[in-house]
């Protein structure tokens, strides 16, 4: 462990950073785990859960968790619009978190909010060094679901609309803040405001290879999509999946199963699981079951901005992983450790050659874990944090 400066550091974030399978939860987990081997750090969250490994995180206190009634939820969404600010920005605030943290801020040198959801918790008056995590640009993201959406829909209209809000909200966040860290190169492009651009670090994603999954068969049937079901873009890429790849497979006259796991809403659970060949598993702690009897795990996303570190996810768990072209230079150097398709037959080619291949199958497993070590190390993260925080 590295050696612990004297200075702690103030974390707040709008959910609990322990929770499974959501890309913003992942990476709020693996920069507490990073920075906490060189820091002391207390946590400030939005949720009701406080249980968690202390594995990893033993620098990591939690002095303060606040639950928002629902309707104070709809209450303040409403409120955040009339004021012309995001909805989200309404939907993730808590009056009782926002008093705690002005009363305590000031005891830390170092602030970091993860998300520019938890940016309305730091005070103008703050004169240490503070950090916005923002990994994403969000608006860039809700603009690119907007233009996916039938205008027929109902959501085409309201991402649109909080696109614009979040556009104009970042751009005056940012003025609160020393540094602003993106995950990737890709979004800087897209910033217009030169003071916000000036700001900008970038800082790649952390994963680190857990116990191996991967147990190839020649009687593999499943694939699995692993991510958050209430984030719409994989709604968006379940329902294509299953409309136009799924009937494609068949083993022996058998069906593929696809194995969909995640937080997901009851309705969708429902619709998703009346599609043949559908497993709807919701959130899970171990996966040890429903991985068992996997060929490959999926990633269709044709909505994003940045990196998707549910690629780096399934490689961790050692999944060979097929992926959307689109996709390919959104990953960086984990590229080489995974397979595109471009289209429906595409992957079905490339579907069966995994199937059938143990050694090609077996190495790509392996490849994952190896280009995490190298690329994605939690030690280059914790002291790519620990460099922005001292300077």
């Amino acid at each position: 462990m590295g050696k612990l400066l004297k200075k702690k550091v103030l974390f707040i974030t709008t959910r609990f950073p322990f929770n499974a399978h959501k890309g913003d939860t992942n990476r709020s987990k693996y920069i507490l785990e990073s920075l906490s081997k060189f820091k002391k750090i207390d946590l400030v969250y939005i949720g009701t859960e406080k249980i968690f490994s202390k594995s990893g995180y033993k620098n990591v206190k939690i002095i303060g968790s606040f639950k928002i009634k629902t309707i104070q939820r709809i209450f303040n969404t409403l409120f955040s619009f009339i004021k012309l600010k995001p909805l989200q920005v309404g939907f993730f605030y808590s009056k009782e978190m926002k008093h705690f943290i002005d009363k305590v801020i000031d005891e830390y040198d170092v602030v970091v909010c993860h998300t520019i959801r938890s940016s309305q918790y730091l005070k103008k008056q703050y004169t240490g060094n503070a950090l916005l995590e923002m990994t994403d640009l969000l608006s860039l993201n809700h603009k690119k679901i907007s233009k996916s959406l039938s205008i027929f829909n109902f959501f085409k209209y309201i991402y649109y609309i909080e696109s614009v809000l979040l556009k104009y909200y970042e751009n005056q966040e940012s003025k609160k803040f020393k540094r602003i860290i993106l995950i990737s190169q890709n979004d800087i492009s897209r910033i217009k405001c030169e003071t916000f651009k000036k700001k900008i670090k970038v800082i790649g994603p952390a994963f680190k290879p857990l116990k191996n999954k991967f147990f190839y068969s020649i009687k593999n049937y499943k694939i699995v999509f692993i991510g958050d079901m209430t984030y719409y873009p994989n709604i968006l890429a379940c329902r294509e999946f299953i409309k136009n790849f799924l009937p494609l497979l068949k083993i022996e006259n058998n069906y593929v199963e696809l194995n969909i796991i995640g937080k997901i809403s009851f309705i969708d659970k429902v619709i998703f699981s009346l599609h043949k060949n559908v497993k709807v598993h919701g959130n899970l702690k171990n996966l040890d079951k429903v991985l068992k009897k996997t060929i490959c795990a999926l990633c269709n996303i044709s909505v994003f901005t940045g990196p998707q570190t549910k690629i780096l996810n399934y490689m961790a768990l050692g999944l060979p992983t097929i992926c959307s072209y689109e996709l390919k230079k959104s990953i960086g150097m984990a590229k080489n450790s995974v397979l595109f398709f471009k289209n429906p037959q595409d992957f079905k080619r490339k579907f069966h050659y995994l199937r059938k291949n143990k050694n090609f199958s077996e190495n790509l497993s392996k490849k994952g874990s190896k280009m995490l070590n190298k690329f994605f190390s939690i030690n280059k993260v914790g002291k790519n944090y620990l460099n922005n925080i001292q300077n």
